[in-house]
């Protein structure tokens, strides 16, 4: 009786080893990790670890539901980070794209992901 409960359980623990690979927290081997922050209209700053497979900031940001937006000319226009929308054409306000403290010179789509750095969005106004 010992063996079979032994058995059944060692298949267990085998099943829920391969189930790791897609959560948000990551986890799986050659994943990339950084840092996201979002700060509101307040100033109130939320931070993230993320892992992922996705090579531009932008997808990896869509994948954990961050952030959403309308395809443009230019790339993407985020118009919602972390469940609040700024609207420019409303009251002027904007997601500004920052990584490592610095304005982006890249769009969030076009922004490769690079391990360990901070990619930041600021809510901004007029």
């Amino acid at each position: 009786m010992k063996k079979i409960f032994s058995a059944i359980f060692l298949l267990i623990l085998i099943a829920f080893a391969g189930c790791g690979g897609d959560s948000e927290a990551g986890g799986a081997q050659g994943e990339t990790e950084f840092i996201f922050r979002a700060t509101d209209r307040e100033g109130n700053t939320t931070s993230w670890d993320i892992s992922t497979s996705e090579t531009t900031i932008g997808a990896a940001l869509l994948e954990h539901g961050l952030i959403e937006g309308e395809e443009s000319a230019f790339g993407l226009m985020v118009t919602v980070v972390n469940g609040i929308v700024a609207d420019f054409s409303t009251d002027g306000s904007w997601w500004a794209f920052l990584i490592d403290g610095e304005m982006s010179p890249t769009g969030v789509d076009s922004t490769q992901v690079e391990a360990g750095r901070v990619y930041e969005f600021v809510f901004t106004e007029g």
